[in-house]
């Protein structure tokens, strides 16, 4: 299972994995895979953030941060609660962004080391590596 949300739903979702990967949720659930966030933050309250971003929350994720986003500081800020993120910058504001080549690029290679890892197998199709 996956997550991939735009603001408020990146915001609860992180909660949701930070929760998670605490033991305080979806115990018997089995662990999600990846996080897609595109301008999500954290929540401001400590009462929440010292339980749910209290370590790393070690997920493969990928943040979206636009240079005009008014969120740009705090979907920063959600990227590095979470180990070893990807953080895509592009110079775009609040929204679902337009990649360039480059972005593209680390996106699917990013995609592709997923598909790897959870026993799907590599990726050979000519579609998937364009």
């Amino acid at each position: 299972m996956r997550i991939h949300s735009h603001h408020l739903g990146a915001t609860l979702s992180a909660l949701l994995l930070g929760y998670q990967a605490q033991g305080k949720v979806l115990k018997d659930h089995p662990p999600l895979k990846f996080f897609v966030s595109i301008s999500g933050s954290k929540f401001r309250d400590p009462s929440i953030c010292d339980v749910a971003y209290k370590d790393p929350i070690k997920l493969k994720s990928v943040h979206f941060v636009g240079a005009k986003d008014w969120l740009k500081l705090r979907s920063e800020e959600l990227a590095s609660a979470f180990h070893n993120p990807l953080i895509i910058r592009h110079p775009q504001g609040h929204v679902v962004p337009r990649l360039d080549e480059e972005a593209t690029r680390q996106l699917s290679d990013w995609t592709k080391g997923i598909i790897v890892e959870h026993g799907n197998g590599p990726v050979t199709s000519k579609a998937a590596e364009t």
